[in-house]
């Protein structure tokens, strides 16, 4: 297509000359008058010459914006023109994305049926890394009724059991040390809390089951071992051993067995507070008021409801002072064994 300047050369040129021309004759117009000034003819000659150069000027003024505006026209027209092209070109490409963005959605899950089985597939596995059984079978079953893989789900749906099986028995197994290595270290209370834990759980569970057995043969165990040391230090005239075993084997016992224990203990017991008031008295003795003040208050704590702890108590103060300690100072009763009489002959 020709540009406006091609097109309209020629107009142009005329109106060049026309002008030019229009013009110079008026101009010739207004020299004649001029020359020609005094008489009437010449009068009309200059305004004539006027007139014609001023109509002629005016008249390539407007041709000129004439022009301009028919250049404009035609730039415009060759734009829309080039718009209407490419909107044309447009319009095809429009019409196949509309052709592809109306296929159905199954249409759709088949184009990316294997995309999404990979990434089904990447994140059941991620979950039975983290043990999160319940979401793998969740995606499984996805897998099997949304994209239609039936012998796969199944597979890996077996696979994940498996799986599950093997992590159940090892926490399982985990567990059941743990319970039994509360049941040798004597804590009964923790271990019984974990098997009820455990028999919450998993109710059905045999080995789970079993510990209750294991948690009464243990308890039996221990018990006849604390009764074969109570026999021995009660032998052996052991205060110490036999009253620490006491305040173990407490837990132990029935009433029973508790009532035929009860003369022992408390011949024991009044040997105990006989060894401490003689060491008290050692240490009276011998001005070793710290030592006097520690087994002082032994007996105190011991035996709070005795003649001797009252005894004891109303010299607490005293003793305090000559020991040098404040009132306001914690004192800490501490065992009295090495001021028996015969370390106290030594």
């Amino acid at each position: 297509m020709l540009s406006a300047t091609t097109r309209l050369s020629r107009l142009r040129l005329l109106a060049v000359l026309v002008t030019v021309a229009g013009v110079a004759l008026g101009v010739a117009a207004i020299v004649l008058g001029v020359l020609r000034f005094n008489t009437p003819e010449g009068i009309w000659l200059v305004l004539a010459g006027v007139a014609v150069s001023v109509m002629v000027t005016v008249a390539a003024i407007i041709v000129r914006l004439a022009l301009k505006i028919e250049s404009n026209t035609s730039r415009l027209y060759n734009q829309v023109f080039d718009l209407f092209e490419q909107v044309q070109r447009h319009g095809t490409l429009i019409g196949q994305i509309s052709e592809n963005t109306s296929i159905s959605d199954a249409a759709k899950s088949v184009a990316h049926r294997s995309r999404e089985r990979e990434a089904l597939r990447g994140a059941i596995y991620e979950e039975v890394r983290r043990e999160d059984f319940e979401a793998a079978f969740h995606l499984i079953d996805d897998l099997e009724s949304r994209l239609g893989y039936r012998e796969e789900a199944e597979n890996i749906r077996e696979e994940t059991r498996s799986m599950c099986a093997d992590a159940l028995r090892d926490k399982l197994r985990a567990a059941l040390d743990h319970v039994h290595k509360l049941l040798d270290e004597a804590s009964w209370d923790r271990a019984t809390n974990e098997i009820e834990r455990l028999n919450r759980l998993i109710p059905n569970e045999s080995r789970v089951n079993e510990l209750w057995q294991v948690l009464e043969e243990k308890r039996e165990e221990r018990k006849q071992a604390l009764m074969r040391q109570w026999n021995q230090a009660i032998q052996d005239s052991n205060v110490e051993m036999g009253i620490d075993t006491l305040k173990e084997l407490d837990q132990y016992v029935s009433r029973e067995e508790a009532a035929a224990m009860q003369a022992t203990a408390r011949d024991l017991f009044k040997e105990r507070l006989l060894q401490l008031g003689i060491s008290f008295q050692f240490a009276v003795k011998e001005r070793r008021w710290r030592d006097a003040l520690a087994a002082g208050l032994q007996i105190v704590e011991e035996f709070p409801n005795s003649r001797m702890a009252k005894e004891v108590d109303e010299h607490m103060a005293a003793l305090r002072s000559r020991a040098g300690i404040p009132s306001d100072v914690e004192v800490i009763a501490k065992s009295t064994a090495q001021d028996t009489p015969a370390d106290a002959a030594s």
